[in-house]
């Protein structure tokens, strides 16, 4: 399954910064695969066969475990994305 993964709140004008390659360090290390980040921007695109509600815990536990500041995310699987994108 491919999943979208957008955080809000980081690295705007210099705050919560979230270096992208660490995050997708961190990521590799609960077991997602094959992710890729658009720039700097918090979007990031993964694999995992993990259901998403699963992948929402591991998610949650690497950002409260990592980061010192709160970040809000969304999941979105693809094939979800791509029915919303097709209204």
């Amino acid at each position: 399954m491919r999943y979208v993964l957008l955080l809000r709140g980081i690295n705007v004008g210099g705050k919560n910064k979230v270096s992208m390659s660490d995050l997708k360090d961190l990521l590799l290390t609960i077991g997602f695969e094959d992710i890729d980040s658009y720039i700097n921007s918090g979007n990031l695109f993964f694999g995992s066969a993990l259901d998403r509600e699963i992948c929402i815990s591991k998610i949650t536990n690497v950002l409260e475990s990592n980061y010192d500041f709160s970040i809000p995310f969304a999941l979105i699987s693809k094939e979800d994305y791509l029915a919303e994108k097709a209204k």
